[in-house]
């Protein structure tokens, strides 16, 4: 089984440095490598610590349109995003994950994250234990992190790509599409698969989680779910436990 790795990254040489040494470490070998660099003046990357690297620089893109062109240059048969200062926890992540797909048949499988400090890897400052979610989960606004979620590519071709209109919470679009897809199979794995940097782009401030949070209620609108703004309210509390 092949796994595509697809990281986007612009003017960020230190995070981008991390997440890659994470992804060349990883016990499991047949790995493809793809990196949309919309960055000014480029990153200097070392091919040769990967086997299957391949740098795409498209520097007007947004961080969604860059996750599109790597998913649609991607030739695995899994699909991962892994942002630029995100790391994969162990060198045997992608083997459990692969492991995990080869024992379930699932169409995709996810696991829990870690957020840790801006410049410290090491510090934990969040925990996320998705758990077992079902449709009418994301529904209510509560979804499992994007960034532990490793997607067949074939899916991709059923629910489209994500859609660039929204700016901040366009993974949850997305993953409402694929959890309503008829027949989708979805393994937990009760594990944390990375350690994601705090500070995205949902909650890089109070500003982009509001925006975040009114995104939201448009993709529910948008997908005809009932209640939007009381399921949005569901979404933030649900987000609380996750900081004790």
């Amino acid at each position: 089984m092949k796994i595509s790795v697809i990281t986007t990254v612009k003017n960020d040489r230190k995070g981008f440095s991390q997440t890659l040494n994470s992804v060349a470490e990883q016990s499991y070998e047949n790995i493809e490598y793809i990196v949309i660099d919309a960055s000014d003046e480029g990153q200097e990357i070392d091919k040769s610590v990967l086997k299957n690297i391949k740098v795409e620089n498209q520097k007007d893109s947004s961080p969604y349109e860059g996750m599109n062109k790597g998913i649609k240059e991607a030739t695995g048969d899994v699909v991962a995003l892994l942002h630029a200062g995100d790391v994969l926890i162990s060198k045997d992540t992608v083997s459990h994950v692969v492991q995990t797909f080869l024992s379930s048949k699932a169409d995709a499988v996810y696991g829990d994250i870690v957020y840790h400090a801006k410049d410290d890897t090491s510090k934990v400052v969040r925990k996320w234990v998705a758990g077992k979610l079902e449709k009418k989960d994301l529904e209510n606004g509560v979804f499992p992190p994007h960034t532990a979620l490793f997607i067949k590519r074939d899916v991709y071709e059923k629910t489209g790509y994500f859609d660039a209109d929204f700016k901040i919470t366009a993974d949850a679009d997305l993953m409402l599409r694929m959890f309503r897809l008829e027949g989708f199979k979805v393994e937990y794995m009760n594990e944390i698969l990375l350690s994601m940097r705090i500070g995205g782009r949902s909650n890089r401030n109070l500003l982009s989680v509001i925006k975040g949070n009114l995104e939201f209620v448009k993709i529910l609108r948008k997908q005809k779910v009932a209640n939007p703004v009381l399921k949005m309210v569901r979404k933030v509390l649900s987000k609380v436990s996750q900081y004790f």
